[in-house]
């Protein structure tokens, strides 16, 4: 029975780049001995009366270092081969090849009452095992040695594990007295993770010792290259090349958006040929090509560039990242906790933005101001699909005051580079000022006066399939309730809004997402008709494909606004284009939103009662509450009694109460409070901020007084009354003494008394007096 024999150790052929001066460390590994292991980390065989074979040391070559770590190209060992004592039957196993990135196994050798376990190969990430013996399993560089088992004097060993960049087991052993049974090492791994390119990855294949051959050719230098923004839709590279010592065929190109993976560009060339120093290329959009190859907007791009000569090429260059225009955040709308709070809300949309930049104006009575950015509610960090908001309050921010309205708007930013998206405003609709809406739950057309379908890739819909299921545009699904509207073949809807010309601050707000447009000319447009001619709100050019669906804040300038204004959404603006696409959901054509916060108290009240029976309050309402809209609310009562409300229109500044008691003490309290309103509709109340004065009415005395029926020591004396409130008492006065009250508590409508206990031949005058707690009337006799 021959001998069992050795493993065939593995193979790796390919390349990588080196720089010269640098310094390479070449391993070249032993074959396997009997028994010792082949150098530099083959396993050990068994040494006795005879010895089983040695496992074949691997072959690597290591870079920036000798450490075991900076290995980048691994030829493995193969496993050797076992053997087992004359005296016994015997059965004897060879050793496993090794390689490729697994090693090859031994398996099992039963021989009538003995069994010896097959021993595992090397793989990636662990050492081949030796079954119910882990002491001799493979480890990272070393084969594991071999297990060896005795009986009676008589042996039988298994072969040691190849050495690779996992080694493979060490080879079983068995016995008794009549038989024995041995397996042979495992063979270990193959790595080429640190080579460029592979050529072979064998397992097996080589039969004597390990060797390393290396063969080398000048590569061209790397070029210098260079990107710069030029437009959303073109990027430019430099390629600046350098045949001073190696001459160049062409180049290779590749793009990386958004931190991806390279891939070749698109919308450019990707292999250009090599014509003078320096060269520029253009890369821009590219219709339906994958998203992570063509250029567009909201990325960020970097390119890498190698030069290729007839028998290498060179190592790559990269360029800096060029960032192009970041699109706007998403889904904005404000909340009020209270008159001096105000919430903004949106969704970060961008994925390059490293700032939400918010921006306010402010009215306080003469018109709104200019806008100005505001940093305390501005944020420094973006992550697209991240939920924001930001709270100002008129206690915590110099910027905001009491009896004041703003409105707000805000945009993403790229900071590094200046580069900024279109504005979108925080709300919209301020009293009964939602022109047009709608979010196609209809799932049809019939919000719009008109439209045009000239395919059915034009629909209202719940899947926006592109062309036919193609998905050409990016998100499938509505992004606002169940439907939304998919146009192609250059077609339009158009809503007829009539007339807005004593509107301002006008804005078409939507969600709007463009695919599949194949050129520079092929653009999508919102329009506005402007009683004479159609204008461009917003456009949406080949930058925009499979982008997504995007926030859309269109202001039409006030110039625009006439008795005939009309709004069209139109698929390729007129330029058409087989099977390009606009989708849009959720149109509103409204106004920007007015934030009031709560009004100052009316100031300089005034009252007067010089009217019988009325009394008149005048006032001054706040700058902002006296157009804003909302109402003033006036009470009135006696001091400490119940108040009676009348309300008045916003701007009101005085009231009349009338009908009231003579002689009283009355509360005029006024009250402002602004309605604020949202999408048209009111949704808060800020105030009622209040201020009081009183005042008494006047109390008219008595007239017509006249004594009848003198007597020695009695009169009578009647009068007419005059107020409708409080008492009479009636005074008598002796002689141009002192008045004297003679007859008191008298009511209010009594019109005559009579006296007694005269003097007799004196001189009396009498008068009556109206009386309240308050006040009384004149005093004449």
């Amino acid at each position: 029975m021959p001998s069992p024999r050795g493993g065939e150790g593995g193979v790796v052929v390919g390349s990588f780049s080196v720089t010269p001066g640098e310094t390479l460390y070449l391993y070249v590994g032993g074959q396997g001995g009997q028994p010792s292991g082949g150098w530099p980390d083959g396993g050990n065989g068994w040494s006795g009366y005879f010895n089983s074979g040695g496992g074949g040391g691997s072959s690597d070559i290591r870079q920036n270092g000798a450490a075991i770590e900076d290995r980048i190209a691994v030829a493995a060992g193969g496993g050797g081969g076992s053997g087992v004592s004359p005296a016994v039957n015997r059965a004897r196993g060879n050793g496993a090849a090794g390689g490729a990135n697994t090693g090859e196994s031994t398996t099992d050798i039963d021989n009538n009452t003995v069994t010896a376990s097959g021993a595992g190969g090397g793989t990636q990430t662990t050492g081949g095992t030796l079954p119910n013996h882990s002491s001799h399993n493979g480890s990272l560089a070393a084969g594991g040695d071999a297990r060896v088992a005795t009986s009676g004097g008589e042996a039988a060993a298994g072969g040691g594990g190849g050495g690779g960049y996992y080694g493979g087991a060490g080879g079983d052993g068995a016995i008794d007295s009549n038989n024995g049974a041995a397996t042979g090492g495992g063979g270990g791994s193959n790595y080429t993770g640190g080579l460029e390119s592979v050529s072979t990855n064998q397992r097996g294949g080589n039969t004597t010792a390990g060797e390393i051959v290396l063969s080398w050719t000048v590569a061209p230098n790397p070029p210098a290259v260079s990107a710069t923004y030029v437009a959303d839709d073109q990027l430019d590279v430099e390629i600046d090349a350098d045949t001073s010592t190696v001459s160049i065929d062409y180049f290779d190109v590749e793009i990386r958006r958004d931190g991806g993976d390279w891939v070749s560009p698109s919308g450019g060339p990707s292999s250009p040929a090599y014509t003078s120093d320096p060269q520029t290329h253009s890369y821009g959009p590219s219709s339906d090509a994958p998203y992570a190859s063509q250029v567009g907007i909201d990325s960020a791009f970097e390119f890498r560039v190698r030069a290729v000569g007839s028998s290498s090429e060179s190592p790559w260059t990269y360029s800096d990242t060029v960032y192009t225009t970041p699109v706007p955040p998403h889904n904005p709308s404000v909340s009020r906790p209270d008159g001096g709070s105000i919430t903004i809300q949106w969704t970060d949309n961008s994925d390059i933005a490293d700032k939400t930049a918010l921006f306010y104006r402010k009215d306080t009575g003469s018109g709104y101001g200019s806008w100005g950015y505001v940093d305390s509610i501005s944020v420094s960090s973006v992550s697209k699909g991240t939920s924001q908001s930001v709270t100002a309050t008129v206690s915590d921010d110099s910027w905001m005051e009491q009896d004041a309205r703003y409105q707000f708007r805000f945009r993403h930013e790229q900071v590094g580079v200046g580069r900024d998206s279109e504005y979108v405003y925080a709300d919209y609709g301020n009293e009964g000022n939602v022109y047009f809406s709608d979010d196609f739950e209809s799932g049809d057309l019939s919000a719009w006066d008109d439209y045009t379908d000239s395919g059915s890739e034009t629909f209202v819909g719940t899947n926006l399939d592109g062309y036919n299921g193609s998905g050409r545009i990016a998100e499938s699904s509505p992004e606002e309730g169940s439907y939304a509207l998919q146009m192609a073949y250059g077609d339009y809807v158009q809503k007829n809004l009539g007339d807005l010309s004593s509107e301002s601050n006008v804005i078409v707000k939507a969600y709007v997402q463009s695919g599949s447009l194949d050129t520079a000319n092929e653009i999508n447009y919102i329009r506005w008709y402007d009683g004479s001619a159609w204008n461009d709100l917003a456009s949406f050019g080949y930058e925009h494909n499979k982008q997504g669906w995007v926030e859309v804040t269109a202001a039409v300038p006030d110039s625009m606004l006439s008795t005939d204004n009309r709004v069209r959404f139109i698929q390729g603006g007129g330029s058409g284009g087989y099977a390009d696409f606009f989708a849009v959901d959720r149109v509103v054509v409204s106004d920007i939103l007015h934030e009031y916060t709560t009004p100052s108290a009316p100031s300089d009240l005034q009252l007067d009662a010089s009217t019988t029976r009325e009394l008149t309050g005048t006032w001054t309402n706040g700058s902002v509450t006296n157009t804003a809209p909302g109402d003033v609310e006036t009470s009135v009562g006696p001091v400490g009694g119940a108040l009676s409300d009348v309300t008045h229109s916003p701007g009101t500044t005085s009231y009349t109460a009338t009908e009231l008691l003579d002689g009283e003490r009355y509360t005029l309290e006024v009250a402002t409070t602004i309605h604020q309103y949202r999408h048209g509709a009111k949704s808060s109340e800020w105030g009622p901020t209040r201020t009081t004065q009183a005042a008494t009415t006047i109390l008219p005395a008595p007239t017509d007084g006249l004594p009848s029926n003198v007597g020695e020591t009695t009169a009578d004396y009647s009068w007419t009354p005059n107020a409708n409130h409080g008492t009479i008492t009636v005074q008598l006065r002796h002689d141009n003494g002192d008045w004297v009250d003679a007859v008191t508590g008298l009511d209010n409508t009594a019109d005559a008394a009579s006296f007694a206990g005269l003097l007799h031949g004196e001189r009396y005058e009498a008068r009556a007096v109206a009386v309240t707690e308050h006040t009384q009337s004149p005093e004449d006799p």
